[in-house]
Order: structure tokens, then C-alpha cells, then sequence
């Protein structure tokens, strides 16, 4: 049941007030956070936004979900627009200059002082005797988020708090229901994605925040921090960082591993699933739509699953997604399948079909089918023009053995990948331009935006001439 307008501000406030002042919320290697320090941060901040009465949206620059969460709610208290950026480079902050008034951080980075902004820091310590409790405002103000860019450029999305409450009550509930021995087992929840995107927010911040669960404030960012985590762990992570786990290093207790924002291949899903013994829980979903669908990655499950409450309806050529998540309906664009069970096969995400000479063609079908050749590690394919025509580039990673190959008989090698190619594609899907790169630049949420690929390139045409 969707929360009412006049319910927000209680939920919210018992969310943050109810727990013991003692209770521990955040977690670190070196210490934790209770809840009475929460409070205690959230309240110092408030004071210092209150008086800044000409500032109306701030700018969360910071990568600790902990540090997040305060800002999140100093703001919602102090009726201040909360902005999260998908990322915090110096760049990205110049582009976006128009969405915020000032930066609200936790880090003195001295590139942050061409910015106007206001500097934090977390307390640990609370009055145990006079302790002073968390209160919001009647109206709250909209979260403002970005999507990820994946395609082109970042879009604005404004997420209402009653919308994030609402979604994190009906993982919850999914959860509770699915793994209920897991639920109860006072596990933690370790996140290696950013929560400034919608769904780090979401599984980071608003999930363990309804369900009391202890979470990890820093992000994860390598194999070797997460194999140093003692607790049993709700691993929430991405495809990008899955497929560089260093299978060599002892794993942690990990009993749930959720994972979203893109496709893991069965291969590198297997190597993960084997090494953690974890259930790989796939989420399908948009910074527009929130969560809608599930899918245990390599399991007899053939299609995906949608959660309660949401409903694809056939529309022309598409499909309409209901949900108590939105206003009213929304398009989705991506390319479906529905089954007669109810769940739905995804063919492709709208930004990965383009056409060429009339044909719909699927960028991810090429990668999948570059990846099955002896030797290429991984890849990526764009569209690009030559000539006012539209062909196709694939910029991969060889092996070391391929490489040298590669490099001793260039034109030969992709000849014969071209011929093994047309094995599974059309002739207008096979790519005309083959570049060996080193590394994909990802960002920080671990997705390879359309502008990156372009960019690299173009570097590498700058290098030499392409083939």
C-alpha cells in the first residue's frame, strides 16, 4: 500500500529516532557508529544548513554511506533540496554546476575549494541523558538523483521520500519472505556501490534503515576489503565489480549477493556464484522505474520475475510499467518477451539496439558473441559514421597469448574473426573496426558510459590508424 502524504514525516522520524541510542548502525574496521551518534550528527548539521537561508540545494559530495545518510537528512530536515551526483570528479561537478547552489561534504579535498562549500564531520558522541531526537518537516522536499549516463549524458530525476520508503518496505517484505533464515540472522550489509545513484541508495541506505540492519559506511572498492569483513554478509554489488573479484583470496561469509546496473555474463556469474557459495540475486530496474523485476542469476529461473505490485502491460511496440512506485504509467522502452507465467525474457536495453540499413541491431548481442572467441577477455561495440554510413566498432581486451598474435598478424586475426562472426550475426552486426585496448574506463558506478567508449576511441585513433 502506497505511504500517505501525512504518514512520511512519522515513518521517517521513527525510522531515524526509535532505535537505542547504543544500537550500532554503521559499521568500519576501526569503529561503529550508533544510532545515537546518528542523530547527533544529523542535528549538528541541521544547524549549520538552517543558517544558510539564501542556499536552497546542496550537493552531497561524499563516498561514505554513512556521511550520506546524515546529509540526506539535515537536508530533508531543513526543507534544503538534497542533490546526488553519480559522481564527484572536478568535471563532472563543473558540468552540473546548475542543479546545486553548494557542495556539502566530508572531505577537504582542496579541489572542492573552487566550489562554494560547506564542510562536515560525523560525531560519535551523544547526550545519553538529553538526547535530542530527529524531527522533519510536514512537506519534504524531492531527492534529486541522476541516472547513470549509460547511453549519453546524465538525466535529472526528482524521487519523492515517500517513493524510496515505499520501495525499501517492499524489499523488505520480499525479502523476508524469500530468505527469512537470512533475515534473522544478524547479518550486515556491505555495498560497493556508490550511494548517490538510486540503487546504492536504495539497498545501502533505505533498506537497512527500514530493516535495522548494520551496515559497512565505506564503499568497497577492491577484493581485498571485502575478503576482510568478519561479519556474515548481504553483499550488494555491480556486473563491474563481480567479474574483477580475485577468486584467489579467501572469501568472506557472504550469504546474499544482490547485483544490478548492467549484465554478467553466465561465465564470470559462475566463477563469482562458486567462489562465494552465495545466491546471486539479479535486479532489473532504472533511476526512472525504481526496482522491477528479479532473477537469481544461473538458477533454473528462465525469465525474470516481477516484484509485487508491478504490471507490464503490450503497448504499440512496447510495454507500459504500472507500479505503486510511480505517479501513473511509464513506457519501458527495452525490448521484452513476455512468458505465460507472468515473467518476462529482456532482449535488450533500449540504448544497446541501433539501426543500421534498416535492420535493429544489438550491441550486446556482438559483445556476447566477440566474448566467445578464443582469447578476448572482454569488450565493447558502439555504432560510428564513416562516410555518412553507420558501422559498427569493437574495442576489446586480448589475452596476453592473443596479444601477441595479435600483434604479429593483425590483419589475418581479424579476418578470421569476422569469418567466425558471421557464424552468429548478420553481415551489416559484424564490426568493421577492431581496436586492442588495455582497460575500460568505468565510472563510479561501475558502468561504461556511451561518451567513455567514444572517448577511448578516439584515442586510440589518434594512436594509429584503425583497421
Amino acid at each position: 500500500m502506497p505511504i500517505k502524504n501525512n504518514q512520511i514525516k512519522q515513518q521517517l522520524e521513527v525510522l531515524i529516532n526509535s532505535p537505542s541510542s547504543e544500537e550500532i548502525f554503521f559499521l568500519d574496521q576501526n569503529n561503529a557508529m550508533k544510532y545515537g551518534a546518528l542523530r547527533a550528527s544529523i542535528n549538528k548539521l541541521s544547524k549549520i544548513l538552517s543558517s544558510k537561508k539564501e542556499i536552497k540545494r546542496f550537493a552531497i559530495v561524499t563516498n561514505s554511506i554513512a556521511s550520506v545518510l546524515v546529509a540526506l537528512c539535515a537536508c530533508l530536515k531543513t526543507s534544503k533540496i538534497p542533490v546526488l551526483l553519480p559522481s564527484t570528479s572536478y568535471n563532472f561537478l563543473t558540468e552540473s554546476i546548475g542543479y546545486f547552489d553548494e557542495i556539502l561534504t566530508d572531505n577537504e579535498d582542496p579541489a572542492l575549494n573552487k566550489f562554494k562549500s560547506t564542510v562536515f564531520a560525523r560525531t560519535q558522541n551523544f547526550a545519553h541523558d538529553h538526547e535530542e531526537k530527529v524531527t522533519f518537516p510536514e512537506v519534504l522536499p524531492d531527492i534529486s538523483l541522476f541516472t547513470s549516463g549509460s547511453s549519453g549524458e546524465s538525466k535529472r530525476i526528482r524521487k519523492k521520500v515517500s517513493t524510496m520508503l515505499q520501495e525499501g518496505y517492499l524489499l523488505k517484505d520480499f525479502l523476508f519472505e524469500r530468505y527469512p533464515d537470512l533475515m534473522h540472522s544478524g547479518m550486515c550489509i556491505a555495498a560497493s556501490v556508490t550511494a548517490r545513484h538510486l540503487y546504492g541508495l536504495t539497498f545501502s541506505v533505505f533498506l537497512p534503515l527500514i530493516c535495522k540492519i548494520r551496515i559497512y559506511q565505506q564503499r568497497i572498492r577492491f577484493t581485498e576489503e571485502l575478503v576482510q569483513l568478519k561479519d556474515p554478509l548481504i553483499f550488494v554489488s555491480s556486473p563491474a565489480f563481480l567479474k574483477r573479484i580475485d577468486c584467489s583470496l579467501k572469501p568472506p561469509r557472504i550469504l546474499l549477493t544482490v547485483c544490478a546496473g548492467g549484465t554478467l555474463d553466465e561465465q564470470d556469474a559462475d566463477e563469482y556464484i562458486t567462489w562465494s557459495n552465495s545466491e546471486l540475486l539479479d535486479i532489473y530496474g532504472s533511476t526512472e522505474t525504481g526496482i522491477i523485476a528479479y532473477k537469481i542469476k544461473n538458477s533454473h529461473q528462465k525469465g525474470w520475475t516481477l516484484f509485487k505490485g508491478m504490471r507490464l502491460t503490450p503497448s504499440n511496440f512496447n510495454f507500459t510499467l504500472s507500479s505503486e512506485l510511480l505517479d501513473g504509467e511509464l513506457t519501458v522502452s527495452d525490448h521484452i518477451t513476455l512468458l505465460e507465467d507472468g515473467s518476462f525474457i529482456l532482449k535488450g536495453r533500449s540504448d544497446d539496439i541501433v539501426k543500421i540499413e534498416e535492420k535493429r541491431i544489438s550491441l550486446n548481442e556482438i559483445k556476447q558473441s566477440l566474448l566467445k572467441l578464443p582469447g578476448i577477455k572482454d569488450a565493447e561495440c558502439i555504432p560510428y559514421i564513416h562516410k555518412k554510413r553507420t558501422f559498427i566498432a569493437a574495442l576489446i581486451i586480448l589475452d596476453p597469448p592473443t596479444r601477441r598474435l595479435f600483434e604479429e598478424n593483425r590483419t589475418g586475426m581479424i579476418i578470421n574473426w569476422r569469418k567466425k562472426l558471421l557464424f552468429s550475426l548478420i553481415e551489416t552486426a559484424v564490426p568493421r573496426k577492431f581496436t586492442i585496448i588495455d582497460t575500460f574506463y568505468e565510472n563510479e558506478n561501475g558502468k561504461r558510459p556511451r561518451a567513455m567508449l567514444e572517448r577511448l576511441l578516439l584515442e586510440k585513433r589518434n594512436e594509429r590508424k584503425l583497421v
